[in-house]
C-alpha cells in the first residue's frame, strides 16, 4: 500500500467537491511507471509450484545432455503456460473527493493500453 502527497499539489473546489490535477498527473506517471516495471503477479499465482523445480536437481552425468534439453524445453513451455494463465495483480486508488475521482478517471483514460492494460487500475 503506497500513500502519495504531493507537495506541489494544491486541492481547489469544483462544484460540490475538490480536485488535485497535480495529484492526479503524478499518480497516472506513477501507475505507468508500475506497470512497465515488471508484471504484477497476484498472490494466487504463487499457490503451487507450477515448475516442479526439485525434478531437476541433481541431473547430471554423461549421455544426459539430450535428456537436459528435452527437460529444459518441457520447462520453458511450463513457464511459458503459466505465464499466460496467470492472475494479474491490481492497482487500486482511493481518493475521498468525486471530481477527484472523476479527474483520476480522465487522466488515467488518456495512458495507452499498451503502457497500461485494461482492466488493471481501479479508482
Amino acid at each position: 500500500m503506497i500513500f502519495v502527497d504531493v507537495v506541489d499539489g494544491q486541492e481547489r473546489k469544483q462544484n460540490a467537491s475538490y480536485v488535485n490535477p497535480t495529484n492526479a498527473r503524478f499518480v497516472a506517471e506513477l501507475v505507468s511507471r508500475l506497470a512497465a516495471s515488471a508484471p504484477m503477479f497476484s498472490a494466487k499465482s504463487y499457490m503451487d509450484d507450477r515448475f516442479d523445480t526439485e525434478r531437476y536437481k541433481g541431473k547430471k552425468g554423461k549421455g544426459k545432455d539430450q535428456d537436459r534439453e528435452k527437460r529444459e524445453k518441457d520447462r520453458e513451455e511450463r513457464i511459458q503456460q503459466f505465464l499466460r494463465t496467470y492472475e494479474w495483480g491490481r492497482i487500486l486508488i482511493v481518493t475521498g473527493y468525486s471530481e477527484q475521482k472523476r479527474l483520476l478517471l480522465e487522466t488515467l483514460a488518456e495512458l495507452p493500453e499498451a503502457e497500461v492494460p485494461p482492466g488493471l487500475v481501479s479508482v
